[in-house]
């Protein structure tokens, strides 16, 4: 709900304009996820290791589903430009 519908944004920003196949931006939106934004206090960490209610294999069920989110997005994007 705080990234909005499809995670285009909303309160909390968009999650799926980023390079989803840069290893180092999923590893740092799955830290974010598991522990919690650095930056703002308002994004809680969800892994149970950091007081939330999700394990490492949904979290990264999670990721998987905001790269596909951002695939997806990419090829509406590329099909509209034409």
């Amino acid at each position: 709900m705080c990234h909005g519908k499809e995670a285009k944004g909303a309160v909390g920003g968009a999650l799926i304009y980023g390079d989803y196949s840069n290893e180092k931006y999923v590893a740092h939106i799955r830290e974010v996820i598991s522990y919690g934004s650095k930056t703002h206090a308002s994004m809680p960490g969800f892994y149970h290791e950091a007081g939330g209610p999700l394990i490492k294999e949904q979290i990264d069920s999670l990721v998987d589903y905001l790269k596909k989110l951002s695939e997806k997005e990419k090829a509406s994007q590329k099909k509209n430009s034409k």
